[in-house]
């Protein structure tokens, strides 16, 4: 399985920041954090490098459409910069409501259209700008399995790629992942944490904590989780 080395791991780094600060205060359910987390976990030998996050088609004209994730097999490209043609992989993400009834079916169905929609809309895009590159591209909901295929443009699929949303937390990540925030501190008691970053925090209870497409992982009973904003 592939891995990612420390200089990929502090390029998507810096992606993550972008994302966050990019949708800072835009209500979106958890699909923020969906996109960081695979953003951080995707590993394919076939893409290795992380080359756009909430990349605009035009620069400045978020109204002409954006792109979620963009990922390559050469490193150093950027959308916006010439380089030569390598192979690349546009990833859409989308959030799936959970639940059975009409309402969330009719939803989940259009969320999945307009996600489609989307993958083509960037993949074009990305073509468009640099015609000489192959491109090919994938929709990730929050309920994709363990695998996904990523498409041609005459929707052949040409991957078969590990879905790293899949499988839950690694060990070596933090277990609890909020958006936007610089650290999470599990304590035993309200008021003793540890500070990182800030010398202000919000105290929320843990059991009213809810971390989206990742295992319930709760603390003890009585615990607290303070978070600390960067």
């Amino acid at each position: 399985m592939a891995s990612i080395d420390q200089a990929e791991r502090e390029r998507r780094s810096e992606l993550v920041r972008h994302v966050q600060v990019s949708q800072w205060g835009v209500p979106d359910a958890g699909e923020r954090d969906l996109v960081c987390n695979f953003l951080r976990r995707f590993a394919a030998d076939e893409f290795p490098f992380a080359a756009a996050a909430e990349w605009e088609f035009v620069p400045g004209r978020t109204d002409l459409g954006k792109g979620d994730l963009a990922f390559t097999d050469a490193a150093g490209v950027r959308y916006r910069r010439p380089h030569l043609p390598c192979n690349v992989l546009i990833v859409e993400v989308k959030l799936l409501r959970r639940g059975t009834g009409r309402t969330t079916r009719v939803r989940n169905r259009q969320h999945r259209v307009h996600g489609q929609d989307q993958v083509w809309r960037s993949m074009r895009s990305w073509k468009t700008c640099h015609p000489n590159d192959h491109v090919v591209g994938a929709l990730i909901t929050n309920d994709t399995g363990a695998t996904f295929a990523a498409y041609g443009a005459d929707g052949t699929p040409e991957y078969t790629l590990r879905n790293p949303l899949a499988s839950g937390l690694r060990e070596d990540e933090p277990a609890w992942l909020v958006s936007g925030l610089s650290a999470v501190i599990a304590s035993s008691r309200l008021g003793e944490a540890a500070r990182q970053g800030s010398s202000s925090g919000i105290w929320m209870a843990a059991g009213k904590m809810t971390i989206p497409l990742l295992p319930a992982l709760q603390p003890p009973a009585g615990d607290a989780v303070c978070v600390w904003q960067s």
